[in-house]
């Protein structure tokens, strides 16, 4: 009794407080020390949003500020971010600082350095507000935000702050957790995409990005709405970055990619604009558990073609085949795969199986391409689900890797209706053999997925697979983190923010979507019934206070 009187009272003093509540987040953690929130929202406008808090005293954190160019024209050579993150082997990377061209080159502006190297002054472009800004990380991870004194002995307050690796905004919009964005700076007045920074009281440090210009998907903010969302998340000194197309955000896990959706080159959703001042972010990939497809929901995502499609299976009646997501079997959430194949009885053997009677190559894409599948980096296993009650049956599974294609050798098949996991050490060539044009050795660069085979005798057959997946550190199994918890379909409905604990967050969300129909929030029953009601709030009462985190 006493847990629902405390969630009656929590929950009316959310009520009371509606019009404070913010949107649903999706909240990872893909390198050690930092937290990912990506954030959409419809109102007051379409917004995509991507926030990194930081925690500087996390271990292997370390950043780099675009360096200076030397003797060559300007203070800086321009690249992508992207580019920039590459070329210094960063985890993440983001646009920082204003930058003009001088004539002969780039310069930055506002006071940037580099690993100790202060290349370029606080002398700005005159019209920013004043007064000029900065933010300094130090050798130690010490992070503060720096302005112009003229009084001072080195040109800046406070004075002492070790200077390491700074880059400069257009200016201060957070102060002593206050808000105190220009409002009378034209470029704060129309709504762009943005990059901001700032710094919370107990050293984190906060990176912000939001879309824009890209109708469908993100419009845009004004620069007073960025130093609200910066004070949510507990920044206490934050400055303006350079925005519209130069706002990117960028991560290695493990490849470098796109976070956001930059705008750069003539607003062109997208596309990536070559900037002159930059952050790099070192730190320490999470490796987790990646599922190509759980069938949820019924999403078949590239496993979605018949049995027959593929000019590999031979000795079954396509006509007569099916392959179908299903929610009355799974190992793992409420749906799997369905296969059912029909056995041509006028076929006795077939080359890819000439110890049955049949072989099907269930593709993944239509072509079963490189380009159509999620590139994957050649470590730990991959493999998937599978039960059936049938006998005589083999399975595989098939990549493409380095222009080759490597099959796993096939595993025989238990028909006793219960689900056995099936999976290959992309790791050690024991494991693998050649199939079209391959060797059986998985080169140890990425793979991409090309089909699962089945080989089976002269009957017809059944068979369910769940979960394909790929663990780049260990074996495909029971979950690690809170992330793969979800991945592997056992998350609680009520866990909405899926953070693995339903607590005041989860709360809110329930609160802010109250008589409503968001789906996020209609979780009661299972598959919801169009309105977040009583049913929702008692669904979320049943497992108040719940932790299923395998970390905690």
């Amino acid at each position: 009794m006493c847990r629902y009187f405390c969630f009656l009272l929590i929950l009316t003093f959310l009520f009371v407080n509606l019009s404070h509540l913010q949107g649903a987040d999706e909240i990872s953690t893909p390198f050690v020390g930092v937290t990912h929130i990506h954030r959409t929202r419809t109102e007051p406008r379409l917004l995509d949003i991507n926030i990194l808090i930081i925690d500087l005293s996390a271990q292997g954190l370390s950043f780099r500020v675009t360096p200076s160019n030397g003797a060559a024209p300007g203070e800086t050579d321009i690249q992508t971010v992207r580019n920039f993150l590459i070329e210094h082997n960063a985890q993440i990377a983001i646009n920082a600082g204003f930058f003009y061209w001088n004539g002969t080159g780039y310069d930055v502006m506002g006071f940037a350095a580099s690993d100790g190297d202060n290349y370029s002054p606080f002398d700005t472009w005159h019209a920013f507000p004043k007064p000029f800004v900065s933010l300094n990380i130090s050798q130690d991870n010490i992070a503060t935000v720096i302005n112009y004194d003229a009084w001072q002995p080195d040109g800046y307050w406070p004075p002492g702050t070790a200077i390491y690796n700074a880059f400069p905004g257009s200016e201060r919009i957070v102060h002593l957790g206050v808000n105190v964005t220009s409002d009378d700076y034209h470029l704060n007045l129309d709504l762009h995409p943005r990059t901001a920074a700032g710094v919370t009281e107990d050293n984190k440090l906060v990176l912000f990005t939001v879309d824009g210009r890209n109708p469908g998907h993100s419009e845009g903010m004004y620069t007073l709405e960025v130093a609200d969302m910066l004070i949510e998340f507990g920044v206490y000194n934050g400055i303006n970055l350079d925005g519209g197309g130069s706002t990117t955000m960028v991560f290695t896990d493990p490849y470098p990619r796109l976070v956001n959706v930059p705008v750069g080159v003539g607003n062109e959703p997208g596309t990536e604009r070559e900037t002159a001042n930059n952050l790099a972010v070192f730190a320490t990939w999470i490796p987790c558990t990646f599922i190509f497809n759980d069938f949820e929901g019924a999403d078949e995502g590239t496993f979605s073609y018949r049995p027959g499609y593929s000019g590999s299976t031979d000795g079954i009646i396509d006509a007569e085949s099916t392959a179908d997501p299903v929610d009355t079997e799974a190992k793992n959430g409420q749906w799997s795969w369905k296969i059912y194949i029909k056995d041509d009885p006028l076929v006795e053997t077939v080359p890819e199986n000439p110890d049955g009677g049949w072989f099907v190559r269930m593709v993944s894409g239509s072509l079963a391409n490189p380009s159509q599948n999620v590139l994957r980096p050649v470590s730990g296993y991959a493999g998937f689900w599978v039960k059936t009650s049938d006998s005589g049956l083999k399975i595989s599974l098939a990549i493409d890797n380095e222009s080759t294609m490597e099959r796993g050798i096939p595993i025989d098949l238990v028909a006793d209706g219960q689900w056995h996991l099936c999976q290959w050490n992309l790791e050690d060539s024991n494991e693998w053999e050649g199939w079209i044009n391959g060797d059986g050795v998985v080169e140890q660069t990425e793979f991409t997925l090309d089909s699962i085979q089945i080989f089976g005798p002269n009957a017809d057959t059944t068979l369910y697979i769940d979960d394909i997946t790929h663990n780049p550190v260990g074996e495909v199994g029971e979950p690690a983190n809170c992330q793969e918890v979800w991945n592997f379909g056992f998350g609680m409905r009520a866990d909405m923010d899926k953070n693995c604990k339903v607590d005041t967050l989860d709360l809110n969300r329930l609160a802010e979507f109250w008589l409503g129909d968001e789906s996020l929030a209609d979780i009661a029953p299972i598959e919801g019934d169009g309105i977040v009601n009583l049913l929702d709030l008692i669904t979320l009462a049943n497992d108040w206070l719940r932790c299923n985190d395998p970390q905690q």
